[in-house]
């Protein structure tokens, strides 16, 4: 498992970046709202540049705001303000698209997969990917894995 951790952390790090930006960050057109939201991802940048090289630990908001030098009430409405999210479900969406990742590239078992993207039970995992993702890991594995073979 570890030689292929590290090829899938860094590849999983590169999809989510592309899907944060993608989602996130869409060229409106519109430059004053554009650098107003590059502004709010600066005062933010440390506690996003922490959570995606620490997905897979144990997070705390007060943590993330002593980061940015900021209270826990004025980084909770800075982060949302630049990421138009909370920084709870930020984390746990960061979180979703690893374990993606993992289940796609990883031939690992679900409690592994969960472990490794910073789920501490697999109740809580399954619970969290089924919201997310409308399915189960394990369903999710599975329908990725046929079109795979329908694509190759």
């Amino acid at each position: 498992y570890k030689k292929s951790r590290y090829k899938t952390m860094i590849l999983s790090q590169l999809i989510a970046l592309a899907i944060v930006l993608e989602r996130d960050f869409p060229n409106t057109g519109n430059a004053a709202a554009n650098v107003a939201s590059h502004r709010s991802i600066a005062r933010v940048k440390k506690a996003l540049e922490f959570i995606a090289q620490n997905y897979y630990e144990p997070i705390e908001i007060g943590k993330l705001a002593a980061l940015c030098n900021m209270s826990s009430r004025n980084f909770a409405r800075r982060f949302s303000e630049a990421v138009k999210r909370s920084a709870h479900k930020y984390i746990s969406d960061t979180r979703i698209a690893m374990a993606c990742n993992h289940l796609r590239f990883v031939d690992a078992p679900i409690s592994y997969v969960a472990d490794q993207s910073g789920f501490f039970s697999i109740s809580s995992f399954n619970r969290t990917f089924k919201e997310k993702m409308g399915m189960s890991p394990r369903e999710w594995r599975k329908q990725r894995e046929a079109e795979s073979n329908l694509e190759g």
